[in-house]
């Protein structure tokens, strides 16, 4: 078993746009977060003669930064059981909406 444990840290982003709106409303500031995926591919099972892959993938989301161009979040989590030759870690940045869905503003 050639598994371990993976500790990844989101320290801060940097970047991020400040929407302008219509004249007389408040510009949008981020209020960002991260969701950290990480899909680890499992090993390969003989089933009936045939063999395929099974994908685990773990999702870990952080705090919300309200208000800020360049965020720190410095929070960590510990990911266990990760093959490291076949897996991918994604990290999405999310600015949070109080009113309909949630904008992607970074990969």
């Amino acid at each position: 078993d050639n598994s371990v444990n993976v500790r990844v840290t989101a320290l801060r982003g940097r970047g991020f746009r400040i929407s302008k709106r219509r004249t007389g409303k408040k510009d949008d500031v981020p209020d960002a977060y991260c969701t950290i995926r990480l899909n680890n591919k499992g090993r390969q099972h003989q089933q009936k003669q045939k063999r395929h892959h099974t994908t685990q993938s773990s999702i870990w989301k952080t705090a919300t930064v309200k208000d800020d161009t360049m965020p720190r979040w410095n929070e960590s989590k510990e990911f266990s059981n990760v093959d490291p030759a076949g897996s991918i870690l994604r990290v999405d940045v999310y600015d949070e909406n109080s009113k309909g869905e949630d904008e992607c503003i970074g990969s």
